[in-house]
């Protein structure tokens, strides 16, 4: 872990005498505030303090996708080997030939 991740403020702190995690926000009566909030995605906790992780990959908007438009979806007669060169050439074995 880096030191920068430690020089963050953590989003709560486990008080093993209540049995809750708390943030550092106090009460009126001095108690810090339980946390209540939804647990980050990722995150860690070290020492009794739970600590949020960046996103380790870019987020991507709604039209993106892992998928290239320019190879057409595989269909079940490709599992027996390659297309013959001459054939059907929107077939995904043949367009990945002609790359």
């Amino acid at each position: 872990m880096s030191s920068e991740s430690l020089a963050r403020e953590p989003l709560a702190t486990w008080n093993p005498a209540r049995c809750v995690w708390e943030t550092t926000q106090q009460t009126l009566c001095g108690h810090s505030e339980p946390f209540v909030q939804t647990w980050p995605r990722s995150g860690m906790t070290r020492a009794g303090r739970l600590y949020e992780l960046p996103t380790l990959e870019r987020a991507t908007v709604a039209p993106e996708s892992s998928s290239s438009p320019s190879l057409p979806t595989p269909v079940a007669d490709h599992s027996r080997g390659l297309a013959q060169p001459g054939t059907d050439y929107s077939s995904l074995p043949n367009a990945i030939l002609s790359l």
